[in-house]
């Protein structure tokens, strides 16, 4: 069966299309999760929750339109880490981790949470291709950073 009949079989509610389609794209996008989050709990976690959202909103899709259902859904994917992202992000400071007589820490501190909020509220805008590339670039910095990669002069 092509995808485009597929997806419009999905979009009537047919259960065997949804397992098809699931079926399909498992191995797709369950190696797109597990590259992007180098976590295999986490990626199939989100893998879980990309599906869901896709069976709920399938009928969203407009099989017509731009963009291709491989698109569509990696987009879902690639959505779905930025919430696990934002959830993540300690936006609620601990008093107890915080140096209070350092003013400047503190502010820093807070500053930098806040920074790193708007960052991802404006990665939401861009284009699918460029919020991953940015993504990505942040991860393998910030896992070079915690096997101390980066050296003076450089990163390695």
């Amino acid at each position: 069966m092509d995808e485009t009949k597929l997806i419009q079989n999905c979009q009537k509610g047919e259960k065997q299309a949804f397992n098809e389609l699931i079926k399909f794209y498992y191995p797709y996008l369950s190696k797109f999760l597990l590259k992007l989050t180098s976590d295999q709990v986490l990626s199939e976690d989100l893998l879980q929750e990309t599906f869901m959202k896709v069976i709920r909103n399938i009928e969203k899709f407009d099989i017509y339109g731009k963009a291709t259902f491989s698109t569509y859904i990696l987009t879902i994917a690639r959505n779905c880490y930025i919430d696990y992202l934002r959830k993540n992000i300690n936006m609620n400071l601990d008093i107890y981790e915080l140096d209070v007589d350092d003013g400047i820490n503190l502010e820093n501190t807070v500053l930098n949470h806040i920074e790193v909020s708007e960052i991802l509220k404006e990665m939401d805008k861009l284009p699918y291709e460029q919020a991953e590339a940015l993504t990505l670039i942040h991860i393998r910095r910030r896992r070079r950073k915690e096997r101390g990669g980066f050296l003076e002069g450089g990163v390695t």
